[in-house]
């Protein structure tokens, strides 16, 4: 039996000069974005990953890359507020108060290349620690999983709900 062990990898803050390479990974899934929006997201992206305020990479989004050792991004991640969160129906003083105690992670991405060694459930232990030293209370993850993400599936402390999707 053939055990694969993760390539070593750093995860790291995206800076704003790398917003294309940060795209074009996030581009390998399925953002579920029409083509004529692309520009559009790009720029929102491009926007949020000048801010590096904290508690944060970039304030209350955290956008990070896993790299090589000669440093090449092989993963990518986007966590931040739900757009749940935008519905002006909900209170501002209740949606303010979940920006600070719940996050969604709604991409993650690893390279064709790099995949089935473990790549997507090390971004996600980092983020979790993160954002548990942040204080928060809770992640929902709702970014599509194909088959080739079986171990975040099954990854302790997470649960699809029945309203995710499930890509074969």
């Amino acid at each position: 039996m053939t055990i694969l062990t993760p390539p070593s990898i750093t995860i790291r803050p995206v800076r704003a000069d790398e917003i294309d390479t940060y795209f074009d990974l996030t581009l390998l899934v399925d953002l579920h974005v029409p083509t004529h929006l692309l520009p559009d997201l790009k720029n929102t992206i491009a926007t949020a990953l000048r801010d590096e305020r904290g508690p944060f990479s970039h304030a209350l989004n955290h956008f990070l890359f896993a790299e090589t050792a000669d440093g090449t991004p092989i993963a990518a991640v986007h966590v931040g507020p739900g757009r749940w969160m935008l519905n002006r129906q909900i209170p501002a003083r209740i949606r303010r108060t979940l920006a600070d105690r719940v996050s969604n992670i709604d991409t993650i991405a690893v390279h064709p290349d790099h995949r089935g060694q473990g790549i997507g459930a090390r971004i996600l232990a980092h983020v979790e620690a993160d954002f548990r030293r942040a204080g928060y209370r809770a992640l929902a993850l709702s970014a599509r999983l194909d088959s080739s993400c079986s171990a975040l599936r099954t990854a302790p402390g997470w649960a699809l709900d029945s309203n995710s999707e499930q890509l074969q």
